[in-house]
């Protein structure tokens, strides 16, 4: 064999070579995975609270199976645990249709369309639901439907119904005693039912006394420190005039929930500080606050919701009338930030007919001693 010959040879060898290792799979990828295995994982990351993670698996099943149903639910609930309900009722839509009447799934779906605003369709989907099987769950979040959009008759009803069949949690019992505060003056019918004891119990004696006019025994109520305990202090605080303990304490709040589970509680602390800070008339301080909480929270999460709104606001990204309609997808219950900051800021512009008309239409908003009642007549005050 002559000497190009070789040559030609052992080139055609090494190209083959070549093309042969390009087309065999990499050794550290290993071969594609088939859709039960990419499923079971995606649900053993869900198991373990990796709800980033398990959407990515689950995206991946859908690539490849739009139809999946376990990966729809799958994702759909991954998204809503990390408060992405806007994704979550998209993805949750096209799981109903394949599946009617599933009630555990008509729940989940029904609480992103809560957390989107769309209060009447999730309750259309509920209240058929808990008719017909009872289904405390179901029954529970019909409840919260009607709390929080305001409808405290209708929320009082199914709240009764489910604590006369023997369903007890610190929240149905604690909106519970709110609603009756607020139809009817009183909550005493209820220690007929339940025998509070622990946090619990401060926290129902705070509410009572609080109800009552006597804010600094509602705040003698709250020993401890846990989020709940300051969420409920700061408040307090604002009603009762201590404009830079607020400020203390919201920092601490603030401090300890860092993690996406607390988003709330970082995002409440954050609005009671901004509030706190136009109290004192240091709206630049508070425009600055505002500004470093738009980059520093999520505003995919649907629960901070009416919070990036208030710091819009006064960061001046919104005027009121984007405010106030960004407003209409929001609970009742929070709405009556919306007048609170609207008069603050009246106020730093000197424009005291402004101010008085925000803070009127605050305390018409406001259902009887709920909050922020006593910090409106303590502004009302002031002003005189």
């Amino acid at each position: 064999m002559n000497r190009t010959k070789v040559l030609f040879l052992v080139t055609g060898l090494a190209l083959l070579g070549g093309a042969a290792w390009f087309l065999l799979p990499d050794p550290a990828n290993g071969p594609e995975k088939d859709l039960p295995t990419l499923l079971s994982e995606a649900q053993d990351l869900q198991r373990r609270k990796k709800f980033r993670s398990a959407a990515e698996k689950y995206g991946e099943v859908l690539r490849r199976d739009p139809g999946a149903y376990d990966a729809l639910v799958g994702l759909g609930l991954s998204w809503q645990a990390l408060g992405y309900d806007g994704r979550a009722s998209e993805v949750l839509a096209r799981a109903v249709k394949n599946r009617v009447g599933e009630i555990s799934l008509d729940r989940a779906y029904s609480r992103s369309l809560l957390a989107t605003g769309q209060r009447e369709k999730a309750i259309a989907i509920l209240k058929p639901a808990y008719e017909k099987t009872g289904d405390k769950k179901t029954g529970l979040l019909l409840g919260d439907a009607n709390y929080e959009w305001g409808l405290f008759r209708a929320a009082e009803k199914y709240y009764w119904d489910l604590l006369l069949k023997q369903v007890r949690s610190n929240k149905l019992i604690l909106r519970l005693q709110r609603t009756l505060l607020i139809n009817n003056g009183s909550a005493r019918g209820l220690r007929a039912y339940i025998e509070p004891s622990g946090s619990l119990r401060l926290l129902i004696e705070s509410t009572n006394l609080r109800w009552k006019g006597d804010l600094p025994g509602a705040l003698g109520k709250l020993e401890g420190d846990s989020p709940l305990f300051l969420r409920r202090k700061l408040r307090l605080l604002l009603e009762m005039g201590k404009y830079e303990e607020v400020l203390l304490r919201a920092e601490e709040l603030q401090g300890r929930s860092r993690d996406h589970a607390s988003i709330t509680y970082r995002a409440d602390a954050g609005v009671a500080k901004m509030l706190a800070l136009l109290l004192l008339d240091r709206l630049t301080e508070a425009r600055e606050f505002a500004a470093l909480q738009l980059k520093e929270l999520d505003p995919r999460v649907s629960w901070i919701r009416e919070a990036l709104a208030a710091f819009r606001f006064v960061v001046g990204k919104i005027d009121f009338d984007g405010y106030e309609k960004g407003f209409a997808l929001a609970p009742v219950v929070s709405r009556n930030d919306v007048h609170i900051l609207a008069a603050l800021l009246a106020r730093g512009r000197g424009e005291d007919s402004t101010f008085r008309a925000c803070l009127e239409k605050a305390r018409q908003e406001t259902r009887g001693r709920d909050y922020p009642a006593f910090l409106i007549e303590r502004l009302r005050k002031e002003q005189d």
